[in-house]
């Protein structure tokens, strides 16, 4: 019995969809599952990366920023549908969001315990402009010292590589 196939289309991440042509039975269509292995020099980690650049590192950031910090969104490049996504970026948000309040709860148990004293010669007033610019201060450096390494790595190094 001879048999000829031909590939329609792709299932999922790693299946195809195929017809077989046999004399006996016809056309009969069946899913090779796992038929496609991998091209990329990465293995198939990367697959779901449209852009394997500095771009698809930006992709990769900001969908896990955004999943342990927001709503859970990403780029268009990338395909966070998959087994691996779906799992690590599902940990991100149980930690972003979940085992974060736990230490915040504890400090506020903390404050809440402790005795409110007088003002004195030593304490920082709270209702200038100093401390309202020291906090912007703060929040502006530790942000800063979070992102730009891999803001360096991501866009810099992509605009600098275009020629």
């Amino acid at each position: 019995m001879r048999r000829a196939f031909e590939t329609l289309d792709r299932f999922g991440e790693a299946d195809l969809i195929v017809v077989f042509l046999t004399r006996d039975r016809g056309k009969r269509r069946g899913v090779a599952r796992n038929a496609v292995k991998s091209r990329r020099r990465f293995g198939a980690g990367l697959d779901p990366l449209n852009n394997p650049g500095p771009h698809g590192l930006s992709e990769i950031l900001y969908a896990f920023a955004s999943g342990s910090n927001n709503n859970g969104s990403a780029f268009a490049g990338l395909d966070s549908s998959t087994t691996w996504y779906a799992t690590t970026m599902g940990i991100a948000m149980l930690v972003g969001r979940f085992f974060l309040i736990i230490p915040v709860l504890a400090i506020a148990a903390s404050m809440a315990r402790k005795q409110p004293s007088p003002p004195s010669a030593g304490t920082f007033p709270t209702h200038t402009p100093l401390f309202g610019g020291l906090v912007v201060g703060v929040v502006l450096i530790v942000a800063g010292l979070t992102f730009f390494p891999v803001l360096a790595l991501g866009p810099i190094v992509e605009q600098l590589s275009i020629r």
